[in-house]
């Protein structure tokens, strides 16, 4: 295992590269920027060439990874630094990018302090703003772009949250539906999701993560994530985990996957899968995957909203397939994943997650003592685990290499992409940290 550099090593750089020795499985790190993140700013690395976005005071900055195959060495090129139309301190509170064209890369920042998302667009030679989104429907305080997320396989399609919203209550929370022109050009703000069950304070829309036809919404103050689905292009709910005791809550989505942190005492991750069920609409006719058992099982479920009829069983009264087919979408964990350390160490396992293919990252904020209160030698780690015979497995832990209260390594965010994955510290020394490693490419 390769542990990452000290801390006071990257006051030696601003844009900094290091030559690296890599190992085959094993992350090595270097320092990227130190780009005063302490404000809540986003960082998201994205882009089959290595890109990443660092949000935090007024600005975006943008880096492109360069590795020499011939050195073994990586370094970190300063690209671009995208400032908004509007004067704002908070832009790139929340970033999320993808690829728009095969030549394209579009990247959403938002300034919830003015409820706005902005929209950069990037063509291989210059980024550019292209679009000032703000919400007409949010009112001061609403935090609209409080996150976002565009959506991994369709990256004309997003969404983005909006936790103070107060439209069902002092701040219930809501989120709203992104889309965007075939070229990603052009972007409108669509349907507002809201919860069934909103409450006061139950913050809806905290986090919000999007893959192809499924949503994830987190509600921290109620404890709680909501799935939404689309078909044919109206978003429903469809269920609703909840996990009792929660300080916060974390979600990250890929392919048919679902990753929900529960930091805590030590923390526990979650991760999800789907599988859907399919009934003839207000027929008789009942899914087949399904026992009797099942079908009242379901039926019984609050989560599931679908009509009783759906639910009748009679076998011998299968309609003709040319009727109409509704379907409701399951999720059900598949393993959970817990902190390492222990009681009374409030290592607050979970308190972000990222996937990507066959690689999950969970970040933790160790302190050594007792929850809440930290310690001289605390200091944050992010553990890494591939997918191995169906089972998520620990391959390796990073920690910053230097203890300090303030510290903060891998609270702020993390982000994973490929063969890459960055750091950022929250508070105290305001860094963000890149690993690599090649196991793609023997």
């Amino acid at each position: 295992m390769h542990t990452a550099l000290p801390l006071s090593c990257l006051f030696c750089v601003f844009y900094g590269s290091l030559s690296l020795q890599w190992d085959t499985g094993i992350y090595a790190s270097q320092p990227v920027a130190s780009p005063s993140i302490s404000t809540g700013g986003d960082i998201e690395t994205f882009g089959n060439i290595g890109t990443l976005a660092v949000g935090g005071g007024n600005y975006v900055r943008v880096f492109y990874e360069e590795y020499s195959v011939s050195g073994g060495t990586i370094s970190w090129s300063y690209g671009a630094e995208l400032r908004g139309s509007q004067l704002t301190n908070d832009l790139g509170y929340a970033i999320s990018a993808g690829e728009s064209l095969k030549t394209l890369d579009v990247l959403l920042a938002s300034a919830p302090t003015n409820n706005s998302l902005y929209v950069f667009k990037d063509t291989r030679t210059h980024w550019s703003e292209q679009q000032l989104l703000v919400s007409k429907d949010s009112s001061e305080g609403d935090l609209f772009g409080h996150d976002v997320a565009v959506n991994e396989f369709d990256p004309r399609s997003g969404i983005v949250g909006a936790p103070y919203d107060d439209d069902m209550g002092t701040s219930s929370g809501s989120a709203y539906i992104l889309s965007a022109s075939p070229t990603a050009t052009f972007w409108t703000i669509g349907q507002k999701l809201q919860p069934s069950d909103a409450e006061e304070n139950g913050l809806f829309g905290f986090e919000v993560d999007i893959v192809d036809s499924y949503a994830a919404i987190t509600a921290p103050g109620s404890c709680q994530v909501y799935l939404f689905k689309e078909v044919e292009k109206q978003w429903s709910e469809q269920q609703i985990l909840t996990y009792t005791g929660c300080t916060s809550l974390s979600i990250s989505q890929y392919g048919e996957r679902l990753v929900v942190g529960v930091p805590g005492d030590p923390g526990d991750v979650y991760v999800l899968e789907p599988k859907t069920y399919r009934g003839e609409c207000g027929g008789d006719f009942m899914p087949t995957m399904l026992s009797f058992d099942e079908i009242v099982a379901m039926r019984d479920d609050p989560s599931i909203d679908l009509r009783e009829s759906i639910f009748s069983f009679n076998p011998t009264d299968i309609k003709p397939s040319t009727t109409k087919i509704c379907e409701v979408t399951k999720w059900s964990e598949q393993q959970v994943l817990t902190g390492s350390l222990g009681a009374a160490t409030c290592q607050n396992f979970g308190i972000d997650v990222d996937i990507y293919e066959d690689t999950l990252i969970v970040a933790d904020t160790t302190h050594i003592a007792a929850c809440p209160t930290p310690s001289p030698t605390s200091q944050g780690g992010v553990h890494i685990y591939e997918l191995f015979q169906d089972s998520w497995t620990l391959s390796d832990t990073e920690r910053s290499g230097v203890a300090y209260v303030t510290d903060g390594y891998g609270s702020n965010e993390i982000s994973l992409t490929g063969t890459d994955f960055v750091v950022g510290t929250a508070t105290g020394v305001d860094d963000v940290y890149n690993y690599n490693t090649d196991y793609n490419w023997d």
